[in-house]
Order: structure tokens, then sequence, then C-alpha cells
């Protein structure tokens, strides 16, 4: 499954981990602003926060799919499936105590 909305990717995500992964929908806005409070928290001295800075925010939502199936093709490539990654990055961050 090719993941294109973010109900999508919550759905492989909760099939990877094996249980619910919640989430919710926000605006470009609301997650820039999002950032930016999670970068004042930080420069406050908090810690353990999400790793999100306003600059992530900023590039994670001008981020736009590109089209590389020519490349793909040209090289026989094929990616390896979404949840097989999801499932590996949920296995090390349970090993590593994140989750």
């Amino acid at each position: 499954m090719l993941a294109r909305t973010p109900e999508q990717w919550a759905a492989l995500m909760t099939e990877a981990a094996g249980q619910e992964v919640p989430y919710t929908q926000v605006t470009e806005r609301e997650m820039v602003d999002l950032g930016r409070q999670l970068d004042a928290m930080r420069a406050a001295g908090q810690q353990d926060l999400p790793p999100l800075s306003e600059e992530a925010a900023v590039i994670m939502s001008a981020g736009k799919p590109g089209d590389d199936s020519l490349a793909l093709s040209e090289l026989d490539i094929r990616y390896r499936p979404i949840v097989e990654t999801f499932r590996d990055t949920v296995a090390w961050l349970r090993s590593e105590g994140h989750v």
C-alpha cells in the first residue's frame, strides 16, 4: 500500500505496531505553531519533548510528492513495503525504550 493520506499512514503504523496509533490531522499553520512552541519550551530548558521544531514543521509542510516511477523502472528498483519499514522502526523504538 502506498500511503498518501494521514489516515493511510496511521493505518500502516497501527498494523506495524500491533496496536491502535491515534493521530490528529492539523493544518500547516497549526503544525508550524506547535513547532515554534516546542522550540520555546526547549529554549526554556524543558526536556523530553517531541522532536518537532518550527523549521522541521515548515519543511514537512512544504513537501510535495514527486514522481520517481521512471527512475525506479529504468533502474529496476522496488521500494520495500512501508509497513515493513514501520515494523523495523517500531521494533527499534521499543528496544531503545522510546515507546
